[in-house]
């Protein structure tokens, strides 16, 4: 009873979009939802005090998820607040958008989406069928309408590489289907660039290739080359290459940012006014905002 209960809570989220409830002390049931009021997320500096190779904005930039060393966190005014429990085996986390809730996936096998809020609540889950093998994790990314997602997954058959690719998931049933096909390129870091095209990275022969495919047909268009896919902003894909951080706006790409030596970009947000930055340092690493232009035009 328990575990169905989890699923229908899991469910409605995805196919309605509604309100999660929990059991709460004292009689409160309703889990705090807005992503409005939300606290900075960089201290006075622009700065985090930790850093994370993987971070996530919200749909409207207002707050970031990181995974750390020591599992998810919910950064706040410079400080990171781990929400997860200690040692947490997880490979990839991102946000339902328009919520406070994060879909999770454990490594290196998930046989659900974990759905938790930002307080660390547990709200419900998504069973996957089958079972997909995550490894370490090479993406998760929620569509608007909280009613699919896609993740980069991994497979070694036996005797062979290690092959990456893409997997749509329905959350409404938790079935899968192959995005890209397993076993030519490797496929992985995808984005939702709006509600019938993804964007990701290609990689063969050592090539890098940021690709565009569109849901509806199948077809695929090329962003850049020698290139890695690191987000979307103000519904415009955003790459990098060359060490320079670039906007994907007709022929000639928009430069929105040079990267500096140790300096890689970790999330870009979507909507258009910054990209956080991971900074090697001599003490470790550390998470900076860096602003970027306005796009000179739209896609």
């Amino acid at each position: 009873m328990k575990r169905a209960a989890a699923i229908l809570t899991a469910l409605a989220v995805a196919v309605a979009g509604g309100i999660l409830y929990v059991g709460r002390p004292g009689g409160e049931t309703q889990v705090q939802r807005s992503t409005r009021g939300a606290p900075a997320i960089f201290d006075d500096d622009g700065v985090v005090s930790g850093g994370a190779a993987k971070a996530q904005f919200n749909a409207a930039g207002t707050r970031l998820v990181v995974l750390t060393s020591e599992g998810v966190g919910v950064v706040e005014e410079g400080e990171i607040r781990i929400v997860t429990p200690p040692q947490a085996p997880v490979a990839d986390v991102g946000w339902l958008t328009g919520t406070t809730d994060l879909a999770i996936v454990q490594s290196p096998v998930a046989d659900r989406i974990a759905l938790i809020n930002m307080d660390g609540t547990e709200t419900g889950f998504v069973p996957l069928s089958p079972s997909l093998e995550v490894g370490s994790g090479h993406g998760l990314v929620v569509d608007t309408e909280r009613r699919r997602a896609v993740i980069g997954v991994e497979r070694r058959p036996t005797l062979e590489p290690l092959q990456r690719y893409l997997v749509m998931v329905d959350l409404q049933s938790g079935e899968s289907r192959d995005l890209t096909a397993p076993g030519g390129p490797d496929e992985l870091g995808p984005f939702w660039l709006d509600e019938s095209r993804v964007l990701f990275t290609r990689i063969e022969e050592g090539d890098s290739t940021v690709v565009v495919m569109n849901l509806a047909d199948g077809t695929e268009r090329t962003v850049a080359v020698q290139a890695r896919a690191v987000g979307v902003t103000a519904g415009v894909p955003v790459f990098v290459s060359n060490d320079r951080v670039s906007a994907a706006i007709g022929g000639d790409p928009q430069v929105l940012y040079a990267l500096e030596e140790g300096e890689s970009v970790v999330a870009v947000d979507p909507a258009g006014r910054r990209v956080a930055i991971l900074e090697a340092l001599p003490t470790g690493t550390r998470l900076r905002e860096q602003d970027i232009p306005q796009l000179e035009s739209a896609p």
